[in-house]
């Protein structure tokens, strides 16, 4: 790929369990030979708890010849505080560094309560309904999180509600297949889903709430004359 941040590089940092999806502006003060030194740069009105272990999202800004910038990301943990205002953070390889498409659809990292059915193998819906956060969202699929454990290529009914910025308030329904899973540092089941059936105007509805997103990252890292 040939991307990778030098320091001075600008970030901007999400904690995946924060609620409120807030973005914290950063900096790359450091590169370790297996962590980052990033410095965060938090206003007033910007309040933040972490601890070690906390998992991040980091987004990154270049310039490109074809789109005047990309955007990249990558996933990382905070090993301990450094200093002051200093973060060390776990390094990403290379790979671990992708780029937002902006031909596929882009994926949304979210804190949203939904609930989920399983189909029967007759294709008819359980009745019983779990709860489940989606921890990351696009038009193609979604992230989960659940006390309720699933298999392997299992379809389930999943709906939400979304209500968020000028994202009309809207109910939201799709039928997925299981396509990963694994568990989160609390011990909770993680999987991930492959939308095999959604309205157009809900896959439509979330790449607005997608691109909404990403506008904002953006806007946070590039000065615009």
């Amino acid at each position: 790929m040939g991307i990778y941040p030098e320091i001075g590089q600008e970030f901007e940092v999400q904690v995946v369990k924060d609620p409120d999806q807030r973005l914290y502006s950063s900096k790359l003060s450091d590169i370790k030979e297996s962590s980052f030194i990033i410095e965060l740069i938090l206003g007033p009105e910007k309040q933040i708890s972490l601890t070690p272990d906390e998992p991040l999202i980091v987004y990154f800004v270049v310039p490109d010849r074809y789109y005047r910038f990309s955007l990249y990301e990558f996933k990382a943990t905070i090993l301990e505080f450094y200093e002051e205002r200093f973060l060390k953070i776990t390094r990403p390889t290379d790979k671990e560094i992708s780029r937002l498409q902006r031909r596929e659809y882009l994926r949304f990292y979210c804190n949203i309560d939904a609930t989920f059915k399983l189909f029967t193998i007759n294709n008819d819906v359980d009745s019983q309904i779990n709860k489940a956060s989606i921890i990351n969202l696009s038009a193609g699929g979604a992230g989960l999180e659940s006390k309720n454990e699933v298999s392997l290529k299992d379809v389930i009914e999943l709906k939400f509600h979304y209500a968020e910025d000028n994202i009309r308030s809207v109910d939201i329904a799709a039928i997925g297949e299981v396509v990963r899973m694994g568990r989160s540092h609390e011990g909770e089941f993680t999987f991930d889903i492959k939308f095999t059936y959604i309205s157009e105007n809900d896959r439509r509805i979330i790449m607005d709430i997608a691109d909404n997103y990403y506008r904002k990252v953006i806007k946070m890292q590039v000065f615009i004359k």
